[in-house]
């Protein structure tokens, strides 16, 4: 049968060349492109522009109307000013910027017809918000000279005019709440507070501080939210929507995905509760959240969605990149994106040096090349992006199976929950699995990590005795970093430093409980034992003390596939957990949660869903995928740590090319488009092969050297 799903109108626009975009969604009845000031009679001209067109040079005068009118209020609230964040914001692909030059010349100069200056600017995009097609504003900014002027309120009418005709439900932009007079602006022109604007900070002593608000504005007449996410109701009929033409552009979704294309009116609602919300649940929960006809909860034991290793780094492949692009809405892709670490030429490596500082190998075999470090910080700030579906401070306690095969899951608070499906992604000591796999065991290895952040300076790079390079090359050095603590966004190094609890010099507690000068004491102590190279000393000198995060190292007895219930399953850690010696964890959880979400969206899970067997293919995966990973982890330590008999070293260093072959050969993920090829620890890329979509869109700074790389400042 013939798809006769119609293309989205935010589908449509962006599909559009700049020429057709400004000849179908700008007045052609009215005049647009210019502007004279009311009070000084000046003249500018307004015209628009992709964020791919523009040079270089734009980007900067923008970005500083950015800091000039923001960067206060960005300082003064939680996530702080991040330049670099903004920059990367700005380039978004699909934004449109509507650009107000003057047209006056400089003191002193003639005119010579070429552009004027930029003294004010709106960057939009048309995209989806909260499962609604919206024009989302950016960024609205004017100098000081056309502040009260009209343009402003000029601008908002042309954006209005576009959602308008592109037939979206609404007009929507963020605005900080210490900012009166944008608020006071926005609510005289019609916006007002939107249902999904974020929800206040709780601090520790109880209080609630709401540091931005979203605002919207209906495009449906010209009636007035009741109030701040703002929000401007556009006029949506059907008759504007099929005035966008019969032109057909690919679904939203990835073609390849399993996800059906039915409407919350083709399927029975299925209820699904998600125990944890840590990155394998919170992945799940987002895209479980953008299906139809699936209700969800997600339960946290936490009060804040956080964890210990916020700060620190995971390493995802460019498949599950590629996956998180396609899955998640554009607007979390986009945040998630911000975090994602340059790859250097060649793909990533990982170099190990004896204690004396001597290099022993280097490793960059296929899955190590494909991999990418991706901030564990935005990886979490953008998965809990407006999840309302998540309840925190509420611990999991047992579930049970009722007559009608529902499950009624019962949390520490004495309340209760029912659902269709309970997915226990609870970690490590998962409740879930305690009841579900009830023999399944944990042992403690009797290892421990302690891990800090050092501060990524000139200094502390050069102490690392190996080429190194920074993952952020618009910041490589870190900036924002005291004694005790560092912005999570800066650059830093991770001193990770294990051994044996019955080793450590302080035995006056369990390791997680010793204070963080005593845990950089036995950091200290270990990187000044004979044969250690100094400059590890110098690097553990160094730590932000308040980075301190001690591991204690468990190993979950590996389960066999369980059909027991298939209304009950496992993700993630709770199924069991892996050593983090190929830092595979987080990608193996995104992995486990792709594929549920594949399985409990498929037609056939609707039919079937209530049979024995219906999770199970899920569930032979998901064990196949992390016994491989373990395997893979336990192979990689027994070359690592072969211990200090020079027999065993020697013989372990002969072996090395046939050991890592057969680590490599384990791998089961496909590694994209790009065709690694290596010979003696040198790395070279295939030149026919292509790299994904996501990564080109990342690689902001070389498409603009491309088009931009002879222009003159």
């Amino acid at each position: 049968m013939a798809n006769t799903k119609k293309p989205l109108g935010i589908d449509i626009a962006n599909a559009k060349s700049l020429l057709d975009f400004i000849k179908d969604y700008l007045p052609t009845d009215t005049p647009w492109t210019s502007f004279t000031h009311p009070a000084t009679e000046e003249k500018y001209t307004i015209e628009l522009q992709n964020s791919s067109n523009l040079t270089r040079d734009e980007l900067t005068t923008c970005f500083s109307l950015v800091e000039e009118s923001s960067k206060g209020d960005y300082s003064a609230s939680k996530q702080g000013w991040k330049p670099a964040a903004k920059r990367r914001e700005m380039r978004l692909l699909e934004l449109k910027y509507l650009l107000v030059r003057s047209t006056k010349p400089h003191d002193g100069e003639e005119e010579t017809g070429k552009p004027g200056d930029i003294e004010a600017f709106v960057s939009f995009m048309p995209t989806i918000e909260d499962e609604q097609e919206v024009l989302y504003v950016y960024e609205i900014h004017l100098a000081p000279s056309l502040r009260r002027s009209g343009l402003g309120r000029r601008l908002m009418m042309l954006v209005e005019g576009v959602a308008r005709r592109i037939g979206v439900e609404k007009v929507m932009l963020s605005c900080f709440t210490r900012n009166v007079v944008a608020k006071g602006f926005y609510e005289g022109i019609g916006y007002g507070k939107d249902e999904f604007s974020p929800l206040p900070r709780v601090l520790r002593d109880g209080r609630e501080v709401e540091e931005a608000t979203r605002y919207k504005n209906h495009t449906e007449g010209k009636g007035h939210c009741p109030a701040l996410h703002l929000m401007l109701p556009l006029q949506r009929t059907l008759a504007t929507f099929l005035d966008q033409g019969d032109e057909t552009i690919p679904d939203r979704a990835d073609p390849e995905s399993e996800m059906p294309g039915t409407t919350s009116n083709d399927v029975d609602s299925l209820k699904v509760i998600i125990i944890g919300a840590g990155i394998g649940g919170l992945v799940l929960a987002q895209v479980l959240h953008s299906a139809p006809g699936i209700r969800l909860s997600c339960y946290e034991r936490y009060k804040a969605i956080d964890d210990r290793v916020v700060g620190f780094r995971v390493m995802l492949s460019g498949t599950t990149l590629s996956m998180l692009k396609r899955k998640l809405k554009t607007d979390i892709w986009a945040d998630l994106a911000f975090g994602i670490g340059e790859q250097p030429e060649g793909g990533e490596k990982i170099e190990f040096f004896k204690g004396n500082g001597n290099k022993m190998f280097t490793w960059d075999s296929d899955p190590t090349k494909d991999q990418f470090s991706v901030s564990r910080w935005h990886l979490r700030e953008a998965l809990v992006k407006e999840a309302s579906f998540v309840r925190t401070g509420i611990s999991f306690e047992r579930y049970e199976v009722l007559p009608n095969g529902r499950v009624r899951a019962f949390f520490s608070d004495g309340s209760t929950d029912e659902c269709d499906l309970l997915v226990g992604a609870d970690g490590t000591n998962s409740n879930v699995r305690k009841q579900l796999l009830n023999h399944a065991t944990i042992k403690d290895l009797g290892m421990v990590v302690i891990y800090f952040k050092i501060p990524l300076t000139e200094r502390a790079l050069k102490l690392l005795g190996s080429p190194g390079r920074s993952m952020n090359p618009l910041a490589p050095f870190s900036t924002r970093y005291t004694q005790h603590t560092i912005d999570p966004e800066d650059s830093y190094i991770m001193l990770g430093a294990g051994s044996p609890h019955a080793n450590f010099h302080n035995r006056r507690c369990s390791p997680n409980e010793l204070t963080q000068s005593e845990l950089q004491a036995e950091v200290l102590a270990r990187t000044s034992q004979p044969g250690i190279h100094p400059r590890f000393r110098e690097l553990a000198e160094m730590v932000c003390l308040d980075t301190a995060y001690v591991n204690i190292v468990r190993k979950s007895e590996a389960v066999h596939p369980w059909t027991s219930s298939p209304n009950i399953t496992l993700l993630g850690d709770a199924v069991f957990n892996m050593s983090n010696t190929l830092s595979r964890g987080a990608n193996c959880a995104i992995m486990d949660a792709a594929a549920l979400a594949d399985r409990v969206t498929s037609p056939a899970y609707r039919r079937e869903r209530h049979q024995p067997a219906a999770l199970d293919e899920y569930v032979r995966g998901n064990i196949e995928r992390r016994e491989v990973e373990r395997q893979r982890s336990a192979m990689m330590q027994k070359i690592m740590f072969s211990g200090q008999n020079k027999l065993r070293g020697y013989i372990r260093n002969k072996a090395l090319p046939s050991s890592l072959k057969k680590i490599d050969s384990l791998d089961r993920e496909e590694h994209e488009g790009v065709n690694w090829i290596g010979s003696d620890g040198e790395g070279s890329v295939d030149s026919t092969g292509e790299e994904p979509k996501w990564v080109e869109e990342l690689k902001w700074d070389e498409i603009f050297e491309e088009r931009h790389g002879h222009e003159k400042g």
